[in-house]
């Protein structure tokens, strides 16, 4: 008991911790630098994400101005054949009456460019992303496309269960196909313009459209507005 205090006392403690400190300060310089090489690797990605999130983005905002652009001009043409019909008295020409026609019934459905934010949402790297706005905003993308997409499943079937049947029945296709007849060539069938709108079932399916358009491009605004705000908040976050 004696020699284990008398080799105790003979420890030099101010070695022992100037050693233990080193020891500890090593440890946490490593650590530090693990946690910062690991920050960078993040910061990386999340600048790669957040570009390649742009470009998609920029891409989807496109798609949905140009098919809200051809929805516009569709309920526009709608509008202009219901007022026709409620006019009768006001004698409009074959020709205007055609113009009116080929923008009745279009359909596009809308297709994002999603490869980036599938990889991020799949992946679980949303977290890599540092702004929570962001962050918010992407989660609650896709329920924005699902509802979207059950607003065009209502157009779609319109279009190919109701508008299609009723034009392939009553609609002279080579009408609105000058480019394809021959010249001087005689047609055997003709768009009747008049009898046809005189048609009440003509009439409900133009209200039925015009309903349709108006709710689809009531929520592609919603939609247009959430994109734009995405990409602002890229932007932000983009080093230059």
């Amino acid at each position: 008991m004696k020699k284990l205090k008398e080799k105790i006392k003979s420890i030099n403690y101010k070695y022992f911790i100037s050693e233990l400190l080193i020891v500890v300060v090593g440890i946490l310089i490593a650590v530090s630098l693990n946690s910062w090489r690991e920050d960078n690797i993040d910061r990386n990605r999340e600048q790669f994400y957040l570009k390649s999130l742009k470009t998609d983005f920029e891409q989807t905002l496109n798609s949905l101005t140009e098919i809200n652009n051809q929805n516009l001009e569709s309920r526009t043409a709608v509008q202009r054949m219901i007022a026709v019909i409620e006019h009768p008295d006001v004698k409009h020409s074959t020709d205007s009456l055609k113009s009116f026609f080929r923008n009745l019934f279009g359909f596009n459905r809308f297709v994002p460019a999603s490869g980036t934010y599938k990889e991020i949402i799949s992946s679980g790297s949303l977290q890599i992303l540092t702004n929570d706005e962001l962050r918010i905003a992407l989660s609650s993308w896709e329920d924005k496309i699902t509802r979207n997409r059950q607003l065009e499943e209502v157009m779609f079937w319109q279009y190919h269960l109701i508008n299609i049947p009723y034009l392939n029945k009553h609609i002279a296709r080579s009408d609105f196909n000058e480019d394809y007849r021959q010249p001087g060539e005689i047609r055997k069938y003709k768009t009747d313009f008049k009898k046809l709108i005189t048609d009440t079932e003509f009439e409900n399916i133009l209200f039925n459209r015009a309903g349709a358009l108006e709710e689809t491009n009531e929520y592609m605004v919603i939609m247009i507005e959430h994109v734009r705000h995405i990409i602002n908040l890229i932007d932000e976050d983009i080093a230059d």
